[in-house]
């Protein structure tokens, strides 16, 4: 189970999210993905799922108030941005315990252990992002040990404790 969760415009690249997915099914045939999200980009993605033939894959859900319960049921996350500062979806599916695979751009690798908790790969790389969540698949152990390191790297350097310090030692 593949789950994005993002704002579908250019800069999320929610197409090359498609495109991954589209790769994946030649590897893992039995492969679920959900994008949860809407924006401009929305028409163009929904498109690109029907001329790929992937609806029995793939589900465009749109806005969801509550992206987390899709988070929950995901054995990994991808966030292919071309443009990013600090992702909060990548934070929150690592604290659900979902290695996340993350694009090299802004402050997204910060937010993983990169091969520990979840992967991180070039803008576009849309090989190297469906040989990842492949691998994952392959071997769910892994896949569960990468979880729980995420979730104890978010709470490490990214949760409250982390932050109240990072604040009070800027005043010092």
């Amino acid at each position: 189970m593949v789950v994005g969760v993002l704002r579908l415009s250019a800069e999320k690249r929610p197409l090359d999210f498609v495109e991954a997915v589209a790769r994946l099914t030649s590897r893992v045939p039995d492969v679920r993905a959900f994008l949860v999200g809407d924006g401009p980009e929305a028409p163009r993605v929904r498109e690109r799922v029907a001329r790929l033939d992937l609806g029995a894959h793939l589900t465009v859900v749109g806005h969801s108030d509550h992206p987390a319960r899709y988070l929950a049921i995901a054995d990994v996350s991808l966030l292919p941005s071309e443009y990013e500062g600090c992702p909060n979806a990548v934070l929150e599916a690592q604290a659900l315990g979902v290695p996340a695979i993350v694009t090299d751009v802004g402050g997204s690798p910060e937010t993983v252990v990169d091969g520990a908790s979840g992967f991180v790969c070039a803008v576009g790389d849309l090989v190297g992002m469906s040989e990842r969540a492949a691998r994952v698949a392959a071997e769910p152990d892994r896949g569960r040990a990468m979880g729980r390191l995420g979730r104890r790297h978010v709470m490490d350097e990214f949760g409250s404790t982390r932050m109240i310090e990072a604040v009070l030692a800027s005043y010092a």
